[in-house]
């Protein structure tokens, strides 16, 4: 899975890099994932995040999207937090 999963973490961190790149209005941030043909990856995964209100309460549909966007769905489950 060593390639398969490199290219999860490069359209996460194109996104990353894509938000930072708007932030700081550097577009030279971004010239390598679009270079590796992450643009349209990080755009779809930008704009679930757009779609997703920003509440930690909506942190796990952001995770159920982006895993079914990346074709992650059902690579992984959550545990339910409890204290004591």
């Amino acid at each position: 899975m060593g390639e398969f999963s490199d290219a999860f973490a490069r359209a996460m961190n194109a996104v990353y890099a894509t938000f930072w790149s708007g932030m700081m209005k550097e577009p030279r941030f971004v010239i390598p994932f679009a270079a590796m043909g992450y643009r349209s990856k990080a755009a779809e995964l930008q704009a679930i995040l757009d779609d997703v209100p920003d509440d930690p309460a909506c942190d796990r549909v952001v995770v159920d999207r982006w895993a079914a966007a990346l074709g992650l769905t059902g690579a992984y489950h959550f545990n339910s937090y409890t204290t004591g």
